[in-house]
């Protein structure tokens, strides 16, 4: 069933991918997503009237959080889920946690992927860095399915968990470039930093895997 939030999402997603008349080919920033406002009366991070929630930096993300699709190194279906990500004392080894959102084939999530694969291969890995990469909507702006992330991760050859977010979960009001790149404390589920666009280079990632090392 194709839920309230992405029915609100998905009309504006389709027009931004429409712009340039190819499904899945975006521009420099991505395409641009305005969620449905928050209700007077509510704020980002927090639960509007309508029930959505928009997080913020500074927010403490729930352990239960959890999408469907692909753990890291696993090549069955399943679910990815935040708790597997929460190290409070570093015993798991897990030092930061970037979290990433965007449309299968765009252009820009395309050459995210492409870092992801260089630093993933050695330097993220040997440094505690993990990544959850969720695909929102198909190459045709459509909600993403399981097999949208097994499509997305045999093409990227991802050995980072890749799941499928059609609620589109870390949306904020406004304006919404793909990537959105989500940058999380595994100490504390804290969210730390927020980028939206593309931004081949990421020294805040780098920097707290440092501070929990």
């Amino acid at each position: 069933m194709v839920s309230r939030r992405w029915v609100i999402l998905g009309a504006t997603l389709l027009l931004a991918c429409g712009e340039e008349k190819k499904p899945g080919t975006v521009g420099e920033g991505g395409p641009i997503v305005t969620p449905n406002p928050v209700p007077e009366g509510g704020s980002g991070g927090g639960s509007g009237g309508n029930g959505f929630v928009f997080y913020s930096v500074g927010d403490v993300l729930d352990a239960g959080l959890s999408w469907q699709g692909f753990a890291e190194g696993s090549g069955e279906p399943g679910t990815i889920t935040l708790a597997d990500y929460h190290d409070p004392t570093g015993e798991k080894g897990i030092r930061a946690l970037l979290i990433t959102e965007g449309q299968a084939d765009c252009a820009p999530c395309v050459q995210e992927a492409k870092v992801l694969q260089k630093k993933m291969a050695g330097p993220w890995l040997d440094r505690g860095i993990r990544v959850v990469q969720l695909l929102v909507s198909d190459a045709s702006g459509k909600p993403a399915t399981t097999s949208t992330a097994q499509a997305w991760k045999t093409k990227i050859q991802a050995s980072w968990a890749v799941g499928i977010d059609p609620d589109f979960t870390f949306a904020q009001v406004g304006s919404n470039p793909y990537p959105i790149q989500v940058l999380v404390d595994p100490r504390t589920l804290t969210i730390v930093d927020r980028f939206a666009g593309y931004r081949p280079e990421l020294p805040e990632v780098e920097a707290l895997a440092e501070k929990n090392q």
